[in-house]
């Protein structure tokens, strides 16, 4: 007998070279580099002009130099800007750190917290968005009962929907990272002679309230902390723990921060605690993206004002690395028409190979712009010969024109595959038809012909593996085979097959719905058996017993493809990434 073990290939797991770094940098950015740290500075260049890269450089100039890393704070906004800060300065240099050197803001405010909470007082964790959004939506569902809040005639009829919810606690965000509460919100009703602030004020002073109740009442409490106001509870925390703000702020003698013109007041003044004189600031104040979620570019300029008062220096980086000549004054042009004066906009591009022809369109609809990218796609590859994978569309924002995009471009027959990263992780389609599933087992998601459109979506997912021929057959089949009194219309009958334990046709002739009724039983059962389940034992069972139209375990089908490699294996291995956060 073969002894298939000793068969098994032997996997030798070698370290990937660092790719050399053939660049020079200019007069300014050596200046700040070799900064001496005896003053803030403040670098302000536009996109391409090296601001992180001169940052990771800076880094490194003052590891050499024989500074602590673990002295050293670098704060950032996003945890994967973060971690490639982290990686880039870990691998080039010798030394080792016990803590990470490049972390959020949120990743700081959360530890100063844990810091200073005493052991005999509750843990805290953060109270994550679907949990504040489900608990915000039933407080406005008792509010459409009794109107505790006091909400006027005119948004009544808004309070249950999901939309309202959303703009409420977008508001409760805001207003959080402001440092406000809900007295201050009250008084700022009468001030501005705002109508909706009052009852905002009342919902929200419920809200808090009804929280604390919560926690207290649990057997294993928790102190929840809203991830918007993380950022305040961290800088009272330091307030209260005079020691603690000491030791951090002699803890950290070299602090740097990148892409800050991303922060609001909350994060402004977070660094104005931990004050440092070896302090930079690498910003854009044209390139802010943040904005829905508080950022503040305009309160920049008295920001920087107020440092420069304190012997602050300015450097401006004007020299783009990145793009060619005809795209730097394309967004050159853009840039000047913004309000206000801007040093960074004059910028000069460095590369002077020849120009790729750069075109500028007005369309009148998301439709039109999608019909124009897959138009352009299909010329570009026919005529010209460019190959599909040397194209890619850019997307401002994930939303509603990724959709439409992607459709245009199968339409015409362009090969696609969307970055599953510009979802947000509820909307991502890899997570989407397991937390649909979830909901639905929940009662959170009625099956009925309202939400018909949420069912389709998951049937065509690859749990339910169906297409839209295979799912008008079974439409099809269902009717013809009802009995005469059966008056339900053909989507009905297809909502209904997916909880009935029997349907009218061999369940193989309808295997995407038998195969969704499957999951949503075992799921219902398990609820039954378990009244408190947690969410996360409810996914883990649809997760692994979801089968796809080989009747074969997903779990198992996109491991093995993982393993493969290969570009589907390339994409399947991102979407394991993508489930693994999904679950912690």
């Amino acid at each position: 007998m073969t002894n298939r073990r000793s068969e098994a290939p032997k996997l030798e797991l070698l370290r990937k070279p660092l790719p050399e770094l053939n660049f020079s940098y200019s007069e300014k950015q050596s200046e700040v580099i070799s900064h001496s740290g005896k003053h803030p500075l403040i670098v302000l260049g536009g996109p391409g002009t090296g601001k992180t890269q001169t940052l990771i450089a800076q880094a490194l100039a003052k590891i050499d130099a024989g500074i602590d890393p673990n002295s050293i704070l670098i704060l950032t906004f996003g945890r994967d800007r973060a971690d490639y800060l982290r990686d880039e300065i870990s691998l080039r240099s010798p030394k080792t750190a016990n803590e990470p050197l490049a972390r959020t803001f949120h990743a700081l405010a959360f530890s100063i917290v844990r810091m200073a909470t005493p052991e005999d007082k509750p843990d805290p964790i953060l109270f994550s968005g679907s949990e504040q959004d489900s608990y915000i939506k039933q407080m406005l569902l008792t509010d459409s009962a009794d109107n505790l809040s006091g909400w006027p005639e005119e948004l009544k009829a808004a309070l249950p929907t999901r939309g309202f919810a959303k703009e409420l606690r977008d508001v409760l965000l805001r207003a959080t990272e402001r440092g406000l509460y809900p007295e201050k919100l009250s008084e700022y009703a009468k001030t501005y002679s705002e109508n909706y602030w009052s009852p905002i004020a009342k919902f929200w002073d419920r809200y808090i309230n009804s929280l604390a109740m919560r926690e207290e009442g649990a057997a294993d409490a928790k102190e929840r902390i809203d991830p918007s106001g993380l950022i305040i509870a961290a800088m009272l925390r330091l307030q209260d723990n005079p020691n603690l703000l000491s030791d951090l702020r002699a803890k950290y003698s070299v602090i740097m921060v990148d892409e800050f013109q991303e922060s609001d007041i909350s994060h402004r003044l977070l660094l104005s605690y931990l004050s440092s004189e070896d302090f930079t600031i690498f910003a854009d104040p044209d390139s802010t993206v943040g904005r829905f979620r508080g950022a503040d570019p305009e309160g920049l300029k008295s920001y920087f004002n107020s440092l420069k008062e304190k012997g602050a220096d300015e450097v401006l980086l004007l020299e783009n690395y990145r793009s060619s000549e005809a795209i730097v004054e394309l967004t050159k042009s853009v840039a000047m028409k913004f309000r206000g004066r801007n040093s960074v906009r004059d910028v000069t591009a460095l590369r002077k190979d020849e120009s790729p022809e750069v075109s500028v369109l007005r369309l009148q609809s998301q439709a039109d712009e999608a019909s124009y990218i897959a138009h352009a796609f299909r010329s570009a590859h026919l005529h010209n010969g460019v190959p599909w994978s040397e194209m890619a569309v850019i997307v401002r924002s994930p939303g509603p024109a990724v959709a439409a995009i992607r459709r245009a471009l199968s339409l015409s027959g362009v090969p696609t595959r969307v970055d599953t990263d510009v979802f947000s992780l509820a909307d991502n389609p890899v997570v989407k038809p397991f937390l649909t599933l979830a909901e639905i087992a929940l009662g959170a998601i009625e099956i009925n012909a309202e939400n018909y459109p949420i069912m389709e979506e998951l049937l065509f997912s690859e749990i339910g593996g169906a297409d839209p021929i295979s799912l008008r057959r079974i439409r099809q089949e269902l009717s013809r085979t009802r009995d005469e009194s059966d008056l339900r219309s053909a989507t009905e009958l297809i909502l209904d097959a997916i909880t009935d334990p029997i349907i009218s046709i061999p369940w193989e002739n309808a295997a995407p719905i038998k195969r969704i009724n499957d999951l949503l039983r075992r799921a219902k059962t398990l609820l039954r058996k378990y009244p408190k389940l947690s969410i996360s034992d409810l996914l883990w069972e649809i997760w692994s017993n979801a089968e796809n139209i080989e009747g074969e375990k997903i779990s198992n089908v996109w491991r093995n493809s993982a393993l493969r490699g290969g570009s589907r294996g390339g994409q399947v291995d991102r979407d394991l990434d993508t489930m693994l956060v999904f679950f912690l």
